[in-house]
């Protein structure tokens, strides 16, 4: 019994460094998982997208089917039709070479990260990248606006209807569609 005392006394004077220790250990731990998921997910957004869902960072306007979709539900005759399609084939060239080089970009970025983390250098990088996104957005509202004097006022607002519904990026705009799996239609 006083032996119990005795150690318990022991343990309670103790120096608390190897409690220490494993929080630094653990804190080191910590700092390694982020810096390898931060490189990892560098590495996962330098890949160029893929697929139906990513077809307008593939370069692409509007994807074939997202075309016939909108034919329909705004109604288009063959002439605005072949207007239209002509409107975005001719921008098609340009925006797949910017959508090229912002995947260049990103990836020239991921490098930076991955052998060391220079600021400066990702700091020129990401500014670059941001000239290519301001110049994408603009030629893509350039492309909208020239597609919409092809409209009828009519057909201009179903599509601005359809605009308001329909769900953003992670789908955060407001409106009867902005939950994901919910069918307001």
């Amino acid at each position: 019994m006083q032996l119990r005392r005795l150690k318990l006394r022991q343990n309670l004077f103790r120096p608390r460094s190897r409690c220490m220790n494993r929080m630094k250990r653990y804190a080191a731990g910590l700092g390694t998982a982020l810096v390898l998921s931060l490189g990892i997910n560098a590495t996962v957004a330098a890949e160029a997208p893929t697929g139906a869902k990513n077809f307008a960072a593939s370069g692409m306007p509007m994807h074939p089917k997202g075309f016939e979709r909108l034919s329909r539900h705004l109604e288009l005759t063959e002439t605005q039709q072949e207007q239209i399609q002509a409107i975005l084939d001719s921008a098609r060239p340009e925006l797949h070479a910017l959508h090229q080089q912002i995947r260049e970009q990103y990836r020239t970025i991921g490098e930076h990260t991955q052998s060391g983390f220079d600021e400066t250098a990702v700091r020129s990088e990401a500014e670059k990248l941001g000239e290519l996104v301001a110049e994408a957005t603009v030629l893509g509202a350039r492309v909208r606006a020239t597609v919409q004097e092809v409209l009828t006022d009519e057909q201009k607002a179903k599509l601005s209807e359809r605009r308001h519904h329909r769900p953003g990026p992670r789908h955060h705009r407001p409106g009867p569609r902005h939950h994901r799996g919910h069918n307001a239609e």
